[in-house]
């Protein structure tokens, strides 16, 4: 997988995971409000009742009733129920095919705790005690708040298409974003396949921006200025290791065939064969100089220097080429007068 597709992705990934979590906020703190109001609802809708049937005179649970099936904003598939403390029904209104069923527990668990509230499938279920202070009513209503579930499921709806098309826009954005972001490390790479051993003196072009992409451009061109100093560095060493030992091999390939031209007596031979050794000894030692040079320039470590001085330097230049041949003849030459 391409570097711009796992970007694009992670970055899509990143930005759906916000928008789910915000998404799934909106969804929880919607429902929470809209259970709350509706908790409320049933609430007053239950006080309001009570408050009917024990202060207004000539209110029964019959006429009650009457007034709760009237209503004009009558809650969908609505119960209402009041017990005194006896656990004794004193007033039931209900609504729909599935009226609530209550037990003494539930009855019982509002007189300890004064209110309870739950759900009963999709209806939501509220208990109080009333009044508060010497409560003498236990009071449940409960409905099935249609309009509110409608909205939150209309809500979860938009947040799911809202969700989905964001996340596909997002991945079209995140890659276009991340292809022309990733524009400048394709065009190095189409420069650095464009470089081969016959063209080092090329160079990746660095941008004015000083960011992570000019810094891995000036790096490689470094790179590649070392490649090339040793690359420069290997043919010289080639050229002049060609030209070091053709000389030798040329000499005794020329003795040999002069020697095999003709006979020749045994004091020929021997001299021709010291001076065919001589020159093998010197080919031996120059091949062990080149040796020890490319031990020397592929070994990591540093070559240790030190200062010398130039005079002491020739003079032993002087001492080894005597050595090698004693007559060879050096002709000093100074321009300078010491």
């Amino acid at each position: 997988m391409k570097i711009k597709t796992k970007l694009a992705l992670r970055f899509a990934l990143i930005i759906g995971s916000i928008l789910l979590l915000f998404s799934i906020c909106i969804y929880f703190f919607s429902s929470t409000y809209r259970l709350n109001e509706f908790q409320k609802r049933l609430k007053n809708r239950a006080i309001t009742n009570t408050s009917l049937l024990e202060n207004v005179a000539g209110i029964d649970s019959s006429l009650l009733h009457k007034i709760d099936k009237n209503t004009v904003n009558l809650l969908f598939e609505e119960n209402n129920f009041i017990y005194n403390y006896d656990n004794k029904l004193l007033y039931n209104y209900h609504e729909g095919k599935n009226p609530l069923s209550l037990s003494n527990e539930i009855l019982n668990s509002i007189k300890q705790n004064g209110n309870i509230k739950y759900r009963e499938g999709l209806r939501d279920v509220v208990g109080i005690s009333y009044p508060k202070k010497n409560p003498k009513y236990i009071i449940i209503c409960s409905a099935i708040d249609f309009y509110g579930i409608n909205v939150l499921n209309n809500l979860k709806l938009v947040l799911v298409i809202c969700l989905l098309v964001s996340l596909l826009l997002i991945i079209i954005s995140a890659l276009i974003y991340s292809k022309e972001a990733l524009k400048p490390i394709s065009n190095i790479i189409k420069q650095v396949d464009a470089i081969s051993a016959n063209n080092l003196s090329s160079r990746v072009d660095v941008a004015e921006k000083k960011d992570e992409i000019s810094t891995l451009a000036i790096t490689f061109n470094n790179m590649l200025d070392r490649l090339e100093e040793s690359f420069e560095s290997q043919r010289s060493f080639v050229s002049n290791a060609s030209h070091e030992l053709r000389t030798p091999l040329t000499i005794i390939k020329g003795q040999i065939e002069v020697a095999l031209m003709k006979l020749r007596n045994i004091d020929e031979y021997t001299s021709l064969l010291n001076s065919i050794n001589t020159d093998v000894h010197n080919l031996t030692l120059l091949t062990n100089g080149f040796l020890e040079m490319a031990e020397a320039s592929t070994k990591n470590q540093p070559l240790k220097t030190d200062k010398i001085r130039i005079d002491d330097l020739l003079y032993y230049v002087k001492k080894e080429l005597h050595n090698k041949n004693k007559n060879y003849i050096i002709n000093h030459y100074c321009p300078v007068k010491l």
